[in-house]
């Protein structure tokens, strides 16, 4: 796992704030997307992070979700919170499903979440900097098919599901796993930072969401994976 010594420190300001938005869901119908996502990119290792503030725990929804395009592999992976308000982060290789589910978000407010993993040894959730569950080991590589992402909801047979009803904001995707400190550092005491500025490398995507305004959320990696708002999600103010 890699930390804050490690080299994928860019030397940067760690804990600059600035965050002005964030996107909101109503949880009926509508998401974020890019279909050209490339799952081969985080097959063997990713830590991926969140920002949430959840509006309503009445089904599960998704955070992250990661699909084929051809409906072969409904739910390849995906970051959900449960009904309970506990955090899933569950992925598929080779058929077998692979997940751990811990951490309670049901407190009103802005929740940092993060999910982290190495072919061959363990999946941990953490919950605001602090590690809640690991896993079982495993050693299979994460599935690959015709990729897509969404933001605020999953596929399953070729249509969404899963919507998620709140605010989502500063979504970002590593091919490596971060260790404690470096999760604790994203953390940063409850406000977003700037991952470019001292998490660059091994950067697979980073949707700050800092637009305000239009129908597409750039993509701050250097993969331009450009999501576009389908069916209606909102601009908000609401950030931590």
């Amino acid at each position: 796992m890699l930390g804050l010594g490690s080299s994928i420190s860019t030397g940067g300001v760690t804990g600059e704030v600035f965050d002005g938005y964030s996107i909101s869901f109503d949880g009926s119908d509508d998401f974020l997307e890019n279909t050209d996502f490339d799952t081969t990119l985080i097959q063997d290792a990713y830590t991926m992070s969140a920002w949430v503030k959840v509006g309503s725990l009445s089904a599960h929804s998704a955070i992250i979700g990661m699909y084929s395009l051809d409906a072969a592999d409904d739910d390849t992976y995906y970051l959900r919170v449960n009904s309970d308000g506990t955090i899933r982060s569950q992925q598929r290789g080779t058929g077998n499903k692979f997940l751990a589910t811990s951490g309670d978000i049901q407190s009103a407010g802005w929740t940092h979440i993060a999910t982290t993993w190495t072919k061959g040894d363990l999946m941990h959730v953490y919950v605001n900097g602090s590690v809640t569950s690991h896993s079982s080991t495993d050693s299979q590589d994460l599935n690959d098919g015709v990729d897509g992402i969404r933001i605020g909801s999953k596929d399953r047979g070729g249509s969404p599901t899963n919507q998620f009803t709140g605010l989502i904001n500063d979504v970002a995707i590593w091919s490596v796993e971060l260790d404690q400190t470096a999760i604790t550092a994203l953390y940063n005491s409850g406000k977003p930072m700037d991952v470019t500025n001292s998490y660059s490398s091994n950067l697979q995507a980073y949707w700050k969401m800092e637009e305000g305004t239009g129908t597409t959320v750039a993509d701050s990696s250097s993969n331009s994976y450009t999501l576009t708002l389908t069916n209606g999600p909102t601009w908000s103010t609401d950030v931590p």
